[in-house]
């Protein structure tokens, strides 16, 4: 009896991005809770380095996430609420 061969060619074609788009949709940037670290610390003016410097320093608020450390959006802005940054950006606009 011959022996049957099983051959794997791949994916059809548009299978797994359709497959992987439902699976892990993106979510809309605005609506996300969080952001990263260096994107927070670019809205600072630090560079990479920089901001995961800050955060260790606990100068930048983080959640951690396994290896991922993300800045909370409501604790980021707060923090310059506090330092006055954002009231002086807003007074800045407002004249």
């Amino acid at each position: 009896m011959p022996k049957a061969r099983l051959e794997v060619t791949g994916r059809a074609a548009g299978a797994g991005a359709s497959a992987k788009a439902t699976r892990n949709p993106k979510p809309d940037p605005d609506s996300c809770l969080t952001m990263g670290i260096v994107e927070a610390g670019a809205m600072l003016g630090l560079t990479r380095n920089g901001s995961y410097a800050a955060a260790n320093r606990g100068e930048i608020p983080i959640l951690k996430f396994g290896k991922r450390i993300m800045v909370p959006k409501l604790a980021f802005q707060r923090m310059l609420e506090r330092a006055g940054v954002v009231e002086a950006a807003s007074a800045a606009e407002a004249q």
